[in-house]
């Protein structure tokens, strides 16, 4: 192994046993500043939008006719009058999940909104205007829409509470069964609920009784900690969480609980 990816390696073991390490005093003192860099402005996080987004136009064609478009290819885009544009404008590439329905009470959530990327006019002939892929965080394709920044309205808070809050995970941004470490989850409480971004979950999983145990309703089945989650991003009913701590693999409709000192 050469010298820097020996580096590189002991740089990613010291901020993965920095998150284990963290105690729940650390977190709460200053969640933001330990976590700085998925709070930053550069990020365009998935969210769950329980309604449609109007979009203001979409990626009609490429310069090269490539597929996977990504940071630095050069795009056609057509805006939906009457939108107007000039080059050094941005705009934001998005498109929707298939609908997302609660694991527990099957309730329609709304689509998961992907942020592929970002995208800056170059020069406009007629209705059709060139655009640089300014930057990408994941592969963009021609019929993606385009949308005005910001994509989001800015939190709304409710009051914070006092009161734990409990929820549940829906699922995983690649909404796989077994979620682990560094996954994204998408989590059934927001700001409505007194959440903000930087709240830290701890995620539990109940266990298991006999059945003639079952029977009697005075023996309530222990619950035990398997992970912890940080809010990343935080709409008005759900939220968008990093998996930062797991001890068991996680899944979709396990507990989640914030708690505030």
């Amino acid at each position: 192994m050469t010298k820097k990816a020996i580096i590189v390696a002991s740089h990613i073991l010291i901020f993965i046993f920095g998150i284990v390490l963290l105690t729940p005093k650390m977190l709460a003192a200053g969640t933001k500043e330990i976590f700085a860099p998925l709070f930053s402005s550069e990020k365009f996080y998935p969210f769950i939008s329980p309604r449609e987004i109007p979009a203001v136009g979409e990626i009609i064609g490429s310069q090269e006719g490539a597929v996977n478009l990504t940071a630095g290819d050069v795009i056609y885009i057509q805006l939906a009058p009457p939108q107007k544009a000039k080059p050094g404008d941005h705009f934001l590439v998005g498109r929707y999940s298939e609908p997302i329905i609660h694991p527990q009470n099957k309730k329609d959530m709304g689509r998961i909104v992907y942020i592929p990327g970002e995208i800056v006019v170059l020069a406009r002939e007629g209705n059709i205007l060139t655009a640089k892929i300014h930057k990408s965080s994941q592969p963009i394709y021609g019929g993606d829409k385009i949308y005005s920044p910001p994509l989001l309205s800015p939190e709304e808070t409710a009051p914070r509470t006092n009161q734990k809050i409990t929820g549940q995970i829906m699922l995983s941004l690649d909404k796989s069964e077994n979620i682990t470490l560094k996954e994204y989850v998408f989590i059934d409480r927001g700001s409505q609920h007194g959440l903000i971004t930087g709240t830290i979950f701890k995620i539990y999983r109940t266990g298991h009784l006999g059945d003639k145990f079952l029977t009697h309703k005075s023996n309530q089945i222990p619950k035990y900690k398997i992970g912890e989650a940080v809010a990343i991003s935080v709409q008005k009913e759900s939220s968008t969480a990093l998996i930062i701590n797991s001890s068991h693999e996680i899944f979709p409709g396990d507990e989640v609980v914030a708690e505030f000192e």
